[in-house]
This record gives C-alpha cells, sequence and structure tokens, in this order.
C-alpha cells in the first residue's frame, strides 16, 4: 500500500477521534519526554519545556495542561491547554494530523516515516503533540511568531510554525505566567546592558535548589565554547560558589558548564520563571 493512500485512510481506521478520552501523562512518560532529543529546529521549545518539567511546581502544571489518549496503542493524540494573550485555548494533535497537514512533523518523530512503523504511546513522543498544537497555535495568532522568526531561512528552508520562536512565549503558553528575560527583544548581543540585574539572578538561583526555578539561557552571534550560535539550553544547575552555570544541549543531551564571566559578555538572553 503506497503511503499517499495510507495517510488518506489511516486516520479512519481507529475509533473517531471526536471521542478520544483523555488521561494525565505519568511522571514516567514525563522523565522520558526529557531524555528526548531535539528532532527540529525547535530549541526554545524543547528547552523551555524541559525546563519546567525538572521543577516541581514547572511539572505539576505541565500534569494539568497536558493530557494523552487514553488507552493508546500507537500514535497516541495529545490534548493541550495553552495559554493565548491571556486566554487559555484547547489544541489537539491527532492521527488525523499525523497522517495529513502535519505528516512532515509526524515523520520526523517516527522510527520510520518511510514505511507503517509508528512510536508505541509508552514511549510517548510529547514533543511531538505539543508541536503541531503549537503549529496549530501559530496559525490561527500568526502574530505571535515574531516576523524575522518567520523569515528565517526563507525562501531557501520555508521552516515550521512550532520552529524559531522566543523562550518567553514559550513560558506563557505552558504556564500563563509572564517570565522573568533579559535580553530577548533589544539588539544588543550580550547580556553587559543588564550584568547587574543578570548576576543577582544568578546568584539568587544559585542558592535555590534547581527544582524551585525553571530558567533557559539563548545565545547569539558570538561563539561559545562549542555550543551553537543563536540557541536555547535549560539551566540545570547554578554554582553561586564557582560561578557556574550548567546547560543541557538538548540536541545530543550533553551538559556545559559557563562561568558567570563568559555568560555575560557573550550569551544574548536568560528567561524564566521563580518558583516562590
Amino acid at each position: 500500500m503506497k503511503i499517499s493512500i495510507l495517510r488518506k485512510i489511516y486516520p479512519y481506521l481507529p475509533k473517531n477521534q471526536k471521542n478520544i478520552k483523555w488521561r494525565n501523562l505519568t511522571d514516567a512518560e514525563l522523565d522520558r519526554s526529557m531524555s528526548d532529543k531535539q528532532m527540529i529546529a525547535n530549541c526554545y521549545d524543547e528547552a523551555t519545556r524541559y525546563a519546567l518539567l525538572a521543577s516541581e511546581k514547572g511539572r505539576t502544571t505541565l500534569k494539568k495542561r497536558f493530557k494523552i489518549e487514553k488507552n493508546a496503542q500507537f500514535d497516541p493524540a495529545y490534548k493541550l491547554k495553552l495559554n493565548v494573550n491571556g486566554k487559555e485555548e484547547i489544541y489537539k494533535a491527532t492521527k488525523q494530523d499525523y497522517f495529513g497537514r502535519e505528516f512532515s512533523t509526524y515523520k520526523e518523530y517516527s522510527p520510520n516515516p518511510i514505511g507503517l512503523s509508528s512510536f508505541n504511546y509508552e514511549d510517548s513522543r510529547l514533543s511531538l503533540g505539543v508541536n503541531i498544537a503549537i503549529n496549530k497555535l501559530i496559525s490561527k495568532h500568526p502574530s505571535l511568531k515574531p516576523i524575522i522568526s518567520r523569515l528565517y531561512m526563507f525562501p531557501i528552508i520555508r521552516n515550521k510554525n512550532c520552529e524559531y520562536n522566543k523562550p518567553s512565549n514559550a513560558f506563557k503558553w505552558f504556564t500563563g505566567k509572564t517570565p522573568i528575560s533579559y535580553g530577548e527583544d533589544i539588539k544588543s548581543l550580550t547580556l553587559k546592558k543588564y550584568e547587574t540585574d543578570v548576576l543577582n539572578l544568578l546568584k539568587e538561583l544559585g542558592n535555590k535548589n534547581p527544582k524551585e526555578y525553571s530558567f533557559v539561557a539563548v545565545t547569539g552571534s558570538l561563539k561559545v565554547s562549542k555550543l551553537d550560535k543563536w540557541h536555547t539550553m535549560p539551566i540545570i544547575g547554578i554554582n553561586p560558589t564557582n560561578k557556574t552555570i550548567q546547560l543541557l544541549e538538548k540536541r545530543t543531551n550533553t551538559k556545559y558548564d559557563i562561568t558567570f564571566k563568559e555568560f555575560i559578555e557573550k550569551f544574548k538572553a536568560i528567561c524564566g520563571i521563580k518558583w516562590d
């Protein structure tokens, strides 16, 4: 059977997608999703969700907002409650999406997109559900993606709606809270303008348990060690004594240590939430 034909009939083989029963994702499923590597150019989103899931209140928040199809065997659907301009909106990712308009996104998460292979719900591909939901969100609210991000790589590559955005937007969508943010919306390529504020923030976070905050760091055009330019990574630890920050590169799940000094001099932005 050709894949084009399968894409047309597959969504209608299971039960009616309008009558899906939902359940919360388990901690085990959320833990597995944290080990997933970044698949496409959506580092702002992957880093933000990791940072939220790594904190106690952040995880509690996402467990209330993210649902997965109950009793699915393959290709589970997802239902997400996202905060859009202060209002709660529901977005779903279903088999119709996977094998329809969103097939290009699905195939990047499927173990074998060329054939008939699907992924098991026990290996919950939360990233897939989230990114399809964000594709729909941006289609409905295009102003939530900066125009410069929309044009990035165009006309060479037409990026997806779920790619190239600001981590502050992701924090708002996933939590309904406006995050602390330094450096995202200014032309400066370093954090020198906010040096005092950022250092005070790092010292404060360094005296907290990492489960008490959710923050990400953003590189700019300056070369930082082995890290990519224009990339977002979750902050997974801060050592106020050694004055270092530990970051996680989600493309490879590799940890990197950066000094406060290098962070101020070479990073573009920091963004996140203190869970007081």
